[in-house]
């Protein structure tokens, strides 16, 4: 069962390539994992952060977003998006009606990000409308080490993790994370594989769930924008019931 408190609402960004002669060009390919930030110039300081996943082929874009940190959008709801995107960069998507609200965005995009404005029409954020900046997070795929600290004065443990992403989005917008843990200096266990069914990634959002003996640990977490390191926090569900934070990384 997927994480209901990571979904949000991801918007699209574009890598832009020139094409040659004739007046012609290559329109940008927007597929991949994206996450950014709308920041409302209706309601003051009322920011909203937007993720998932988009595809395009030959100037068309569709995809699953989310929203999180709205009193208005559901987080979990699977909100689907679709638009153009032209030669120049110039991308407009629009989403389907969730809870009555149909959010609208013009940007310009470059390979890495999209800045442009969004209007909502219609249901509780209706009138609303502001800046919105998204970014590009590239396949975390690879091997990770790190040290986790324990809240409750257990220790440190030593923390290493094969994580695999799928290349393809799952049909709710995120990307499945299958691999392993290996732990060094955990009383509860050495260990073990992901649950493929709970661990995924979204934008920056990152939430892994393994059986370490006979506990059951969350990670809940964000990589960076390079998907080389990865920051959060821990939950033990079992005997141990120990949480902690830490970061693990790859080269």
């Amino acid at each position: 069962m997927r994480n209901s408190t990571i979904y949000l609402c991801v918007l699209s960004a574009a890598a832009m390539l020139t094409g040659c002669g004739g007046g012609s060009s290559t329109k940008p390919n927007l597929t991949g994992n994206w996450d950014g930030f709308a920041h409302s110039q209706v309601s003051s300081g009322t920011n909203a952060e937007f993720a998932g996943s988009l595809s395009s082929s030959n100037g068309q874009v569709n995809g699953i977003i989310h929203i999180l940190s709205s009193s208005c959008f559901p987080s979990a709801d699977n909100i689907s998006v679709s638009g153009t995107v032209d030669g120049s960069g110039k991308v407009l998507l629009t989403t389907a009606a969730d809870a009555g609200q149909v959010v609208s965005i013009t940007g310009t995009a470059t390979s890495s990000s999209i800045t442009g404005t969004y209007k909502i029409s219609g249901g509780c954020g209706s009138g609303d409308s502001g800046n919105i900046t998204v970014t590009s997070y590239p396949n975390i795929s690879g091997t990770y080490a790190g040290t986790f600290t324990s809240t409750s004065g257990a220790g440190s443990i030593t923390v290493s993790s094969q994580i695999s992403q799928n290349t393809q989005p799952a049909a709710d917008g995120t990307y499945v994370l299958t691999g392993s843990a290996t732990l060094s200096g955990s009383s509860c266990g050495s260990g073990g594989q992901f649950d493929s069914s709970s661990s995924l990634v979204l934008g920056d959002n990152v939430i892994i769930v393994f059986t370490n003996g006979t506990d059951t640990i969350t990670f809940a977490g964000q990589v960076d924008a390079a998907g080389k390191k990865v920051t959060g926090i821990y939950t033990d569900q079992g005997a141990c019931s120990d949480s902690g934070s830490g970061t693990v990384s790859r080269p």
